[in-house]
């Protein structure tokens, strides 16, 4: 069988375009809702804001019960649409048990958080528990049946209806009450394109499912569960241990910072199909260069999102108020990025070369490094503390990586060249992290960018 070309543009080009385009377009309407909820808010107040989306938002996923992915597996077994229609009911009744929950006890999790109104905060964005499993499940519905661009396109949606919201709260000098029934709402728009969009999500009434699917259910929310709490859990740590002002900032920052990880994004959606099929033909050798190439562009765009972030950082943080104490943990949540990216997926590599257990593992052992050392590190260091921990959790998650994936299909994620330039790249932002010139860090990174522009032009000769 003739090996393929090193990277097929038209396997990746969808894929890649679809996630790109509503990345983009979710953190312009992100970062303009950041800025709002700033002005409305004021510091303090936007910290509490911050830690309660969070807080319903892992509140969304748990009572969600994982029922988007009994959705997919139930339609890549029939095709039913009277399927739909029931696991939407599903989430509809378990979405709505969750709102109770966290309205009931918002006084009990806003004496545990100890920000300003975090009550108030927690009942206000209290229906997001409602909305977003419904979100979920009938997003994917529309993935399932080829509508990409609809449902990519649904956050990008809800951010921009969010960012309009709150522009009308600060011309009505509304507060937190305002802010967080607004954010729950800006979700219903976007909820019901889904639902009522052709073709329409038929016959929605209660249905039995059976108890297996259940279990995959449940099985897949704590993997979205752990996953998402690598990113997340740091804001809410913050939130117990620290300052208002501290956990503002950490915010801020993460959400800039964040942005380094689209090209990841992007590549992600189509790469994750390839390595399963590449996996079933044995094909290992094509999984590596398409692994390589994939890696080495999405370095190339985190390093030079990065090296803007050292150059503009301060002058960014700005434009959202009085952050100008957040550029060095900036700075330090980059670095954590960066190596996330420059190091590849290795929890995909595993999840779709049918390891998904032994991805779970990686994941937990992140997150466990996670907590302990942001328990252990905020009290002292506060911020930076919390962006340390994130560091080590994402170490701890390369390096396993790493041996399971040579031992399981004998791919090799660290070369020695690869340490080199994510410990170069590293270095480059904590030096300017702890406040050494910023040309000189800035010049490291652009060597360190143009040895990766290099490498992706070789691949494609």
């Amino acid at each position: 069988m003739p090996a393929e070309p090193p990277l097929n543009p038209s396997i990746y080009r969808q894929g890649a375009l679809a996630t790109l385009l509503a990345t983009t377009f979710t953190m312009g309407g992100g970062f303009l809702a950041l800025f709002l909820a700033n002005r409305l808010l004021g510091k303090d107040l936007f910290a509490t804001y911050a830690v309660g989306t969070t807080i319903v938002f892992f509140a969304g996923v748990l009572f969600s019960a994982g029922l988007e992915r009994v959705l997919i597996y139930q339609v890549s077994k029939q095709d039913s649409t009277d399927i739909a229609g029931r696991v939407l009911c599903a989430a509809l009744c378990a979405g709505g048990l969750g709102m109770g929950v966290v309205y009931i006890f918002a006084d009990a999790l806003g004496a545990i958080i100890q920000l300003p109104q975090s009550d108030v905060a927690l009942r206000s964005l209290s229906p997001m528990v409602l909305i977003l499993p419904l979100l979920w499940v009938a997003s994917e519905w529309r993935r399932a049946q080829g509508q990409f661009y609809l449902a990519y396109s649904i956050p990008a949606g809800s951010e921009v209806i969010r960012a309009a919201g709150l522009g009308a709260l600060i011309l009505a000098g509304a507060g937190l009450t305002g802010a967080g029934v607004v954010t729950s709402l800006s979700l219903l728009v976007p909820l019901c394109v889904l639902v009522y969009a052709h073709p329409r999500i038929p016959n929605l009434r209660p249905g039995r499912i059976v108890a297996a699917d259940m279990v995959y259910g449940l099985r897949s929310m704590a993997t979205r569960l752990v996953r998402e709490a690598t990113t997340r859990l740091n804001l809410i740590v913050l939130g117990i241990l620290s300052t208002p002002q501290m956990t503002a900032d950490y915010a801020v920052a993460a959400r800039l910072a964040m942005a380094l990880l689209v090209a990841q994004t992007m590549l992600a959606a189509p790469f994750g199909p390839r390595v399963t099929t590449l996996v079933t033909r044995g094909d290992m050798q094509q999984l590596d260069r398409e692994f390589q190439q994939t890696r080495d562009i999405s370095t190339v765009l985190a390093l030079f999102g990065a090296l803007v972030l050292v150059v503009f950082g301060q002058w960014g943080l700005a434009l959202f108020g009085d952050y100008a104490a957040a550029y060095p943990l900036l700075l330090i949540l980059s670095a954590a990025f960066v190596s996330d990216v420059m190091a590849g997926p290795g929890v995909l590599i595993l999840s779709m070369a049918g390891h998904a257990r032994a991805g779970l593992y990686v994941r937990m052992a992140g997150l466990g490094v996670l907590t302990v050392a942001a328990c252990a590190l905020i009290p002292a260091f506060g911020g930076m503390g919390a962006g340390a921990a994130l560091g080590l959790s994402a170490l701890t998650t390369h390096v396993m990586s790493h041996v399971l994936i040579k031992r399981a299909i004998g791919l090799t994620l660290l070369q020695p060249d690869v340490c080199l330039r994510i410990a170069l790249s590293i270095g480059a932002l904590v030096f300017a992290a702890l406040g050494g010139p910023v040309l000189l860090s800035a010049a490291l990174l652009f060597g360190v960018l143009m040895f990766g522009l290099w490498r992706v032009c070789r691949g494609r000769a």
